[in-house]
């Protein structure tokens, strides 16, 4: 079970209140020579925190926006059953969620 709650899920992120902050995770970018959307860390999922207004979370702007600062990017390993391993996912998640709260 986590210990960061998520607030708000849209169709490709999820955003959580991490103490004061609201931080974006957002999976399927591209990744090595892949086509499409790639993010500055080349990985297959985004983490970015909100620099913008003081706003309600149903009304932060998708990770597009330039109020989203850049924290850090990982990949997650591949689960040959349902093509993602969410336990992966999920860890790496909490660990970066971890050191955001620490800061």
């Amino acid at each position: 079970m986590s210990k960061f709650t998520v607030v708000r899920e849209m169709d490709d992120a999820e955003i959580y209140l991490v103490g004061d902050k609201k931080v974006m995770v957002c999976w399927g970018f591209s990744a090595g020579s892949d086509l499409g959307l790639h993010n500055e860390y080349d990985t297959e999922v985004l983490v970015a925190v909100w620099d913008g207004k003081d706003c309600e979370v149903d009304d932060l702007p998708y990770l597009t926006d330039d109020n989203w600062e850049s924290y850090c990017g990982f990949d997650v390993e591949a689960d040959f059953e349902c093509g993602c391993d969410w336990a992966d996912y999920t860890r790496k998640t909490e660990d970066v969620l971890g050191e955001i709260f620490e800061k």
